[in-house]
């Protein structure tokens, strides 16, 4: 048997933790009414003889209008398509959240001496008004979604990312590298 190693150049994939749509000021809403259908429904079923039959069955409060009955009459099933009563109405109630925006931060190297920094934001109700980019605690000006870092064999890159979003809301996303030789990658 002959077996053949196999030795792939995979880049290694550092991330923090995407805190995507963290819910805040969650309330409770008016939504509507809502029509409930319920009590003694009935319709025909036709038994193995072609004789048509009654069946009835108490259906509790529910959304459906329309419901299939089944009943063991003579022994055989029975079972035939009923319109449920209209019962009554409801008022009904649905809870709104305002949602905080995503950040993550992937890092990459590719090669030696130099590493890509990947951002990606969202947010779930609204739209990033403004984003601040530190390296290594430095303020940097990019409006990529990525940033290149070049360094020695030892040398660490922090990036940390914050996003503010139209309601005011924050989120904040970070990760790190130290550049290592080629094929031996470690996070920081």
């Amino acid at each position: 048997m002959n077996i053949k190693r196999i030795t792939l150049a995979l880049p290694l994939i550092l991330s923090s933790t995407f805190a995507d749509a963290t819910p805040v000021n969650c309330r409770i809403v008016d939504a509507g009414t809502v029509n409930l259908y319920g009590g003694w429904s009935y319709c025909y079923a036709f038994n193995s003889n072609d004789r048509m039959i009654q069946i009835r069955e108490y259906v509790h409060p529910t959304v459906l209008q329309q419901r299939t009955i089944y009943q063991f009459l003579n022994g055989e099933w029975l079972n035939c398509r009923a319109t449920v009563p209209f019962s009554h109405t409801e008022d009904v109630t649905k809870e709104v959240c305002d949602y905080k925006p995503g950040v993550s931060v992937s890092v990459r190297q590719f090669s030696e001496g130099s590493a890509v920094f990947e951002i990606n934001e969202g947010d779930r109700d609204g739209t990033i008004v403004s984003r601040e980019i530190r390296l290594n605690g430095e303020l940097i000006n990019t409006s990529l979604g990525e940033v290149q870092v070049y360094g020695a064999i030892g040398e660490s890159f922090y990036l940390s990312v914050k996003v503010t979003d139209n309601d005011g809301y924050t989120g904040t996303g970070s990760a790190g590298i130290t550049i290592k030789k080629w094929g031996s990658l470690n996070p920081l």
